[in-house]
This record gives structure tokens, sequence and C-alpha cells, in this order.
């Protein structure tokens, strides 16, 4: 007897199969078409390998669509099978799950989020006390796993590492951690660190002298400034400071300058024994000279005019005794100085009475201003 159509009938089937097309949707059967289905747990080792980051692979990857667990996925082929096909798209996930990564997942599905890989333990031998100047051996470290150990320092500014070449920077504690991060069949191992003192190289230490060295402009209006004078030395010993000329500058211990008057000032530096190293004296001499004067033409213009216009008429060109003091006075303080302190004769031989202006005093900036006004075009 044939069955006859309903509507209903038709919407049970439409429900079976949207729920079957669902489960093939996230991978359903694990998407291997039941290859594997009955096999046990298994890795590409053979051996389980991180459970730890098989968690987080299965949530990242797999929990959207699998749900918390997937207690049948425990051979890691069903994982990687499921991509090949692409059953359920799938195939997106080629790029991320490669073999390693389908053990870590199987072996989390199968004993939980534990590192079941067999642990390693580092054999470090002690660099021992080493001295700058002498090349260091190489670094030597083991595994019980026999897998390379790597080597770092965690004071770099005593000691650094490069492979298993230790380059000694300063005297002082190095400290050197030997490290070996594991692979699918070993857990990392725990770090062993090693702490070793380095000496200074034998002998008198050198020292390098920082600014100033030659000469130094100081500001007479400054008087007295500070500077600080300082060298660095190869030894860690204590230095000190001392000025020996007392009437041109002093110096604190920790080497600020104080400038006293203009001539040569005399640092001397000192420095205690330290380790290896012997103490060490060194003076070191350098000028003070006054700083150049500036000439403001402005101020310049105003003494011209009270001092010089009434022989030497206006700039530019005014009489002819005025093109004499401009030709040769222009950005030359000591032409105009010098024509005051003698009263000295023209080019021309006419008495210029020039030292009629020498009760005025005028100083050195007096000179610059009138030579920068001389000397400034259009002013």
């Amino acid at each position: 007897m044939k069955s006859k159509y309903h509507p209903a009938n038709a919407f049970k089937l439409c429900a079976i199969t949207a729920a079957a097309l669902l489960i093939v949707a996230c991978g359903g059967g694990e998407g291997d078409d039941g290859k594997n289905s009955a096999a046990p747990f298994a890795t590409s080792t053979g051996v389980k390998t991180n459970g730890v980051l098989g968690q987080g692979l299965y949530a990242a990857n797999c929990a959207s669509c699998h749900g918390a667990s997937m207690p049948a996925g425990v051979n890691y082929l069903r994982t990687l099978n499921a991509i090949a096909a692409n059953k359920g798209g799938m195939g997106v996930l080629a790029a991320t799950i490669k073999t390693s990564q389908a053990d870590d997942i199987a072996t989390y599905l199968a004993f939980g989020a534990v590192s079941s890989l067999p642990a390693q333990t580092i054999t470090f031998a002690d660099p021992i006390t080493q001295t700058i100047g002498v090349v260091p051996g190489a670094l030597v470290a083991s595994a019980s796993s026999n897998l390379s150990v790597s080597f770092a320092s965690t004071t770099p500014a005593v000691c650094t590492v490069s492979g298993t070449t230790l380059a000694l920077v300063a005297a002082g504690a190095c400290t050197v951690t030997a490290s070996q991060t594991g692979n699918a069949s070993f857990a990392p191992a725990t770090p062993v660190s090693n702490t070793f003192a380095i000496n200074a190289a034998p002998g008198a230490p050198t020292f390098t002298a920082g600014t100033p060295v030659g000469s130094l402009n100081v500001s007479a209006t400054a008087t007295p400034s500070q500077f600080t004078f300082a060298v660095t030395s190869n030894s860690a010993g204590a230095i000190t400071y001392a000025a020996t000329t007392p009437l041109v500058c002093s110096a604190t211990t920790a080497g600020t300058v104080t400038v006293i008057a203009v001539g040569t000032c005399t640092i001397n530096v000192s420095q205690v024994a330290n380790g290896s190293f012997t103490a060490l004296s060194n003076p070191y001499p350098f000028t003070l000279l006054p700083a150049p004067v500036v000439g403001v033409a402005a101020t310049g213009a105003v003494l011209y005019t009270a001092s010089c216009a009434v022989c030497h008429g206006a700039k530019p060109p005014g009489s002819i005794y005025s093109r004499n003091i401009i030709t040769y006075g222009a950005n030359a303080p000591l032409v105009i100085s010098n024509a005051i302190t003698t009263g000295r004769t023209s080019v021309l031989g006419i008495p210029t009475n020039m030292g009629g202006l020498s009760s005025m005093n005028f100083t050195a900036q007096n000179f610059a201003d009138m030579a920068a006004y001389l000397a400034t075009p259009g002013f």
C-alpha cells in the first residue's frame, strides 16, 4: 500500500536533511568519512605532545563548531584528514593546523591541558672568574635531551653573549643564563644561571678627557661662571678633581670648575687604585679666553655722532677724514682705539687731534660698537 504524500512528512524530511547538513558544515563525523574512527589515541611521533598548546589551538580553531570537547577526536589523522578534505569548510585551517599542531590537539583531547612531554635538565659549566684583556673560553652547557642549549647575558653592561662566545665589557659581576626551549618530544628545561666575576685589566688605568680641551671662551660679564670638567677611565676606582691655579679657577672634587679670571686653568685628576689597577694622577691645563666683544651698531651710531661726526662728518662718506676712519675702522675696533690713544695723523698728514678723546675712557665695547656702526651698510 502506497503511503500518501502529506505536507507534514515533507517538513519532517527537510528538517532531518537540514540537521545532517548542519553536522557536515561543522565537521560532523570528524570529516574523515569514518577513516580512523575506531583508532585509539595517536600522534605523528607516537608519544604524547603538549596538551597545553593543544588546548589553545582547539579553543581558537575548533570549539566554535565542535563545542568544548570532542572526545572521539583523539587521533591526529582525523583532524588532518578533515582539513585536507575541506569537510564543512575546515580547509581554511590548512595554514594553521599542521602535523605538530594536530598532535597537540589530539594530546589535549585525550589527556587534558597538561604538558605530557618528558622533562629535561641543563648542565652548565661555571665560566669562573674572567679578566679583561684575556680572551675567555667558549661557554659550555648540555641538556639531558641532547638538544642544543642557548646562552644569554642578563648583565649586558658587564658582559655580552653571542652564540657560545662571551665578551667582557667591564669589571663587575657577570650573569649568563643557559636555556633549552624544548620541542615536540621534550618539555622546556628550567634555565640555569651562572654568576662570576670579571676583573679589570692589570696595570695603570687610562683617562679620556671630556670638554673642555684646548681653550674656552669666558664672558667677562658672567665671571665667575661655572662648567663641568670630567674624564672617563677604564678603572672603576673613585675619581677626584682639584684646581692647581687658584688665581684663575677653582674646582670641586666632583669636577665643577669656577672661573676666576682669564688665563691658564689647570685641573688635576686623581684616581685611587682599584682591583688590579694602580692609582693615577694627571694634570689637564686649558686656556680661559675672554669672550669676543660683539659690537652693536645702534649704540655705535650714538657714540660716533657724539664724538666723531664733528670732524669726520656723517657716514658715509662725510669729509676726507671720515673716509679714512670708515675705510680702516670698520669692524676693526683697534684702529679707532689706536687713533684716539696716539692722537694719530691722517694719511694726508693732517693732524686729527683725536687724542683729545682719550679722556672719555672708551671701553672695548664702545670701540666695537662704533666699528659695527661704520661697517653696517645703510644704518
